[in-house]
């Protein structure tokens, strides 16, 4: 499941409120509500790839790092990775989505060195 913007929030609380649902977020330039933030760990079976623009105007970037620092403090299967974009804005569902910006992330996150559409076809509930 994947989402932009106001998507990537909402694809954060459907993962917690219905893990047993969903096998992978990708949560595009977008973090977590505060409503749903306290039950983060309910989501620890999910597997989240998320990327963000490191210029980002309308959801800061630091929303986004927050939100992976705090999934991964609950020791999930699968380790969360957030990929920043240097220079980009609240666009970067481009980089993502087109694949534009494989090999042209930020040092400041998690590598974009893997398609993304591969990485979510090999999520399974089953190996969740």
């Amino acid at each position: 499941m994947g989402g932009y913007s106001a998507g990537a929030f909402i694809s954060w609380e459907y993962a917690i409120k219905h893990p047993n649902k969903v096998t992978a977020i990708l949560p595009l330039a977008g973090a977590i509500f505060p409503q749903v933030q306290e039950n983060i760990c309910d989501a620890k079976e999910v597997s989240v790839w998320a990327f963000h623009g490191l210029e980002d105007q309308s959801v800061n970037v630091t929303k986004a790092q927050s939100a992976i620092k705090e999934f991964n403090l609950c020791k999930p299967k699968t380790r969360a990775r957030l990929t920043v974009f240097d220079g980009v804005e609240h666009g970067s569902h481009q980089q993502v989505l087109e694949l534009e910006g494989m090999h042209n992330y930020s040092a400041l996150g998690d590598p974009f060195n893997e398609n993304i559409y591969r990485w979510l076809m090999s999520q399974s509930l089953a190996s969740n």
